[in-house]
């Protein structure tokens, strides 16, 4: 259930249900990384977590796009926003971006056309 996670900061969890399995995205401050999780749909426990993505520094909150096509991760420890190819969950082409923030916690976007 729950072993890999230090310092889980936000979750992002999409409850699909055919022809997709649950899952959901944990950020983990503490090691760098992003988890990507089963969901049992009956219980809601965790499972199977294991990394995704990668270029993360002290991930602090991951945002999935509605077409679930990317996936934004903001970074508390070089202050950058890391944006990846969705794939279900499975995060690829991960590239960091920094604009010039604060210690980010949270992203939302809002109207993008993709």
């Amino acid at each position: 259930g729950g072993s890999g996670f230090n310092r889980p900061t936000s979750i992002s969890a999409f409850i699909h249900f055919a022809p997709i399995s649950p899952y959901a995205l944990i950020t983990n401050s503490g090691n760098n990384t992003v988890l990507l999780c089963q969901v049992n749909p009956s219980t809601f426990i965790l499972s199977n977590c294991t990394p995704t993505g990668s270029n993360f520094n002290q991930p602090s909150f991951v945002f999935e796009d509605q077409a679930n096509q990317f996936a934004y991760i903001t970074n508390k420890g070089n202050n950058s926003v890391t944006v990846c190819n969705d794939n279900n969950g499975v995060l690829t082409n991960c590239n960091s971006m920094p604009y010039g923030f604060n210690s980010p916690v949270s992203i939302t976007v809002e109207n993008v056309c993709l």
